[in-house]
This record gives C-alpha cells, sequence and structure tokens, in this order.
C-alpha cells in the first residue's frame, strides 16, 4: 500500500502569523516507519515548511495516487482539512482517507463523513499500519482498535479500545533522515556556534496535570500517565541524529523533568558515552531546580521553556495548574545561576481576568528576565476542561471556535476588551524587543561568528515579533 502521511499548517490561510515554532512532526514521522516496517510506503507532506497552498497540496497528493491519506491537523485548520478531503473527492480520489491527532481524537464525530473515512483515536503510531493492513487485504476495518469510523447505514461506531504504548522503546525511530535536512527551527536561544540544523525526540509520552485550559490538541503526546523511554533508546536516537547531521535537539516531552531520575540517568549516560549534543526542553517551573539544571547543562543543555502563564495568584488557582509565582522566580532564578537560557510562557485572557491581574502578569515577566517570551490568549480548545466548562457539548458546532487560534485573538472570556489584550500582548512584546537587558545579555553571550552561522535564531524571532505586533497594528492579520 501507498500512505500519504500529511500535516496541515494551523497558519496555511493567513498571512501574518504570529511567530511559532516549526517542529518536524513525530507523530507522524512514528507512523510512518511503523507503516514503512511492515512493507508499506509511506511519504510524508509537511505544509507547515512554507510554500503550500490547499491548491498545491491537493495537486500533490492527487499526483501521488495514495491508496491511504492520513491527515493530522491542530484545531484551527480542521475546517481546511474537511475542505480538502471534500475537494480530492469531488476530484474522484477514491483513496481511504483517514484524520490522526489529538483533534481526531477530540471531536471524531466532527470529521468523518465530511469525505474523511475514519478517525483514529489516541495513539495512532500503529493505526495507520493497521489501518493499511485491512485495506490491502481487503478486509473492514470495523476489526482495526482505536478507530471512528461510519458503518454501513452512516451511523457512527467505534471498534475497541487501542491500549496506550506502554513499551515505547518498542516503536521504530522516526526517519529523521529525511526530517532532519528540512529547515524546522525552534525559537530558542541556543547560542551554537555552527549552523542550526534541529532534531526532535519524543523520550517519554503522557502528563497527568490536569491545567483547566491544556486541550490534548496542544499537547505533544497522548494519556495521562507517564510513559518513559529507558535511556538506552534515547542515546541510540542521538547518536543517529548526530551522524545525519543534527546540531541541536528538541525534545518534545510535554514536561520533560517529571521523572527526575529518568532525567539524571539519561544525562549522565550522555555525558558518560559523550553523546552531548546541544539540547532543549520544555517542562514546569515546580519540577526544576538549580543542581538539577546544571547537570543537564553539562549534558548539553541550552535552554528550557517554562509555562508561566499568570503572575496573578488567584488566576494560577482558577487555571488548576498547581504552581506558584514564587516556584516562577525560582526556576527562572536556577535556570539563570544554571547558566541555561530561559523561554517564558504567558497568557492573557483568562476567564474573569482583570487589566490588573494582567498588568502583574507583565510585571512577573520583567522580574524574571527570560531571553525569549511568547504570549498567548487563553483559548478553550476541544478536549480541555474550560471547553467543557465554557462551550459544553450541546454548543452548536459554528460556536465551537471562539478564537481562531491561540495566538491571535478576537474575542475573549475576560472582562476586559479584546482590543486592550492585544494591545497588552504588543506591550509584552515591546518590552522585550526594546529591553536593553535582553540586548545586552545577547551581545554578551553571543559572538559575531556565532550569529552568522546559526543565522541568529533570536534575531530571527525578534523580527518575526515586529511584524507580527506591525500587522497588529496596521489591522493586517486577522
Amino acid at each position: 500500500m501507498k500512505v500519504v502521511l500529511t500535516r496541515i499548517a494551523s497558519w496555511m490561510r493567513v498571512s501574518h502569523p504570529h511567530p511559532e515554532n516549526v517542529m518536524a512532526p513525530i507523530s507522524l514521522g512514528y507512523a510512518a516507519a511503523e507503516a514503512r516496517r511492515r512493507g508499506h510506503g509511506a511519504l510524508i507532506l509537511d505544509t507547515e515548511l512554507g510554500g503550500w497552498t490547499f491548491e498545491s497540496l491537493k495537486r500533490t497528493i492527487l499526483e501521488e495516487c495514495p491508496d491511504l491519506l492520513v491527515v493530522e491537523s491542530l484545531t484551527p485548520s480542521w475546517d481546511g482539512v474537511r475542505m480538502l478531503a471534500r475537494d480530492l473527492r469531488d476530484d474522484g480520489m477514491k483513496a481511504g482517507i483517514l484524520a490522526v491527532g489529538q483533534q481526531a481524537s477530540c471531536d471524531p464525530d466532527g470529521l468523518v463523513g465530511t469525505g474523511i473515512d475514519a478517525a483514529a483515536i489516541d495513539e495512532f503510531d500503529r493505526t495507520v499500519a493497521d489501518v493499511a493492513d485491512a485495506l490491502e487485504g481487503h478486509r473492514g476495518l470495523d476489526a482495526v482498535p482505536g478507530l471512528y469510523l461510519l458503518a454501513e447505514r452512516l451511523s457512527p461506531v467505534r471498534t475497541a479500545d487501542r491500549p496506550f504504548i506502554q513499551d515505547l522503546d518498542s516503536l521504530p525511530m522516526p526517519p529523521h533522515a529525511e526530517l532532519v535536512p528540512r529547515p524546522y527551527r525552534v525559537h530558542h536561544p541556543v547560542g551554537v556556534p555552527r549552523r542550526l540544523r534541529w532534531g526532535f525526540i519524543l523520550s517519554s509520552r503522557g502528563c497527568p496535570y490536569r491545567c483547566v485550559y491544556c486541550s490534548p490538541t496542544l499537547r505533544n503526546s497522548f494519556h495521562r500517565n507517564l510513559r518513559t523511554r529507558s535511556a538506552a533508546s534515547v542515546i541510540e536516537e542521538l547518536r543517529v541524529l548526530r551522524s545525519v547531521g543534527a546540531t541541536v535537539v528538541h525534545f518534545k516531552d510535554d514536561t520533560f523533568t517529571l521523572d527526575r531520575g529518568r532525567v539524571e540517568e539519561l544525562c549522565e549516560q550522555m555525558i558518560r558515552q559523550d553523546v552531548r549534543l546541544p539540547f532543549t526542553v520544555q517542562t514546569r517551573c515546580d519540577a526544576v531546580d538549580e543542581p538539577l539544571l546544571r547537570l543537564m547543562a553539562r549534558a548539553g543543555l541550552r535552554t528550557v521553556s517554562l509555562g508561566v502563564e499568570s503572575g496573578s495568584p488567584r488566576i494560577l488557582d482558577l487555571m488548576e495548574k498547581g504552581e506558584t509565582v514564587s516556584q516562577a522566580r525560582a526556576a527562572f532564578a536556577a535556570a539563570h545561576a544554571a547558566g541555561v537560557r530561559t523561554v517564558g510562557y504567558f497568557m492573557l485572557g483568562f476567564p474573569s481576568e482583570t487589566r490588573e491581574e494582567m498588568q502583574a502578569t507583565l510585571d512577573l515577566c520583567r522580574d524574571l528576565q527570560p531571553d525569549v517570551v511568547q504570549v498567548a490568549f487563553f483559548t478553550p480548545y476541544p478536549g480541555s476542561p474550560a471547553w467543557e466548562q465554557l462551550v459544553g457539548p450541546d454548543a452548536s458546532r459554528e460556536s465551537k471556535r471562539p478564537f481562531a487560534h491561540h495566538y491571535n485573538a478576537d474575542a475573549t472570556w475576560s472582562s476586559v476588551d479584546p482590543a486592550e489584550i492585544r494591545a497588552m500582548q504588543r506591550r509584552f512584546y515591546l518590552g522585550y524587543m526594546l529591553s536593553p537587558r535582553v540586548h545586552l545579555r545577547y551581545l554578551a553571550r553571543k559572538g559575531l561568528v556565532c550569529q552568522v552561522l546559526n543565522a541568529d535564531i533570536e534575531l530571527d524571532f525578534y523580527w518575526k515579533s515586529f511584524r507580527f505586533l506591525l500587522a497588529g497594528i496596521t489591522g493586517r492579520h486577522s
């Protein structure tokens, strides 16, 4: 069977997007590797890398003539996914179309039957290959676990649950030789004195926290129970990444330092076996301290991304984040002491949030002195507790997306006008770009040669942030 796997970009139809990371589609990589292991052909088309339109994507898919088309996207692009499926059907494509990913799991009923034949529920590493096996053997899909599909009388049917993968080491490695040469990038200041070629690893799956704003559609892995790979497996993958040209690695784990013992073992093995590619991670403020960050820095850690969200204790409590402002201060202080760069994630517009509380978040950001800031708007995505509380299961499908994207608000659930919230976001970025401390740290940490060789990831984010601000002021982005 010929399987084409495609990722639809969230910003595909937006001319002035907020600067975002463009990471390799590791989830599709795992599915492609499993399909190939079973003898199927697998091609990954990723529209997150620029230059694609729906017309060019549709034309490429038709030219490839797949037996199975697999489509993955985040919530903001699913209208486009449905449109793509309908257009492909109108153009006569007979191949099966399978929707995968977090959004497909959260709202399969909104996808199946719109030209899409089935949706994979939860982890789909092996579901894609199972569907290809079934189609090749001319068998029905009702025996494939982890699917939502329409039966013969067009009534929805959910097949048996697919168990979550416990032995992550048993999965084949994603095709890094194909992914590393592509221009993926993360807006993390890494200070690597050579040209950046990003590799990506998912070394654990699962996040047990229940932040009300966090949707499965925003996480990199499924399920709340933490499952980890062995240090030996991760070391092997790091060696492969180095062999195919990666010069820096990003761990896509939702909360990398959740299991401290695992991280310590992995870092000690990276040091002992001299597999110390520069790397970046994301985690929680209450899951790091200076000794751990110093060990990680010895193993190659350059940047840690920390979700701060709010400077208001009241809002943090409402978010059910389980963290405090003092823990955020301690985490950033520990990172600075360990010589690790920081990215701070902040959120505006939470329900009932006031202007004064947003200002408290801005003041906290200034105190923490992150090297890079990312400022999102509260958005109740499907699958999050906030979605159930604010939107509800009985809402019409048209009302289910009050925001176009969490970086691009045109409405608000707080008591503050959307225009004021957007203005506050601009103040965050202007404060970042105009801060003498930011520029002094930048000049102190990086020399001219390093700037030229790695194409200035900080300046790239700086420039994209400026363009986003300019677009916001002139009203040129939706």
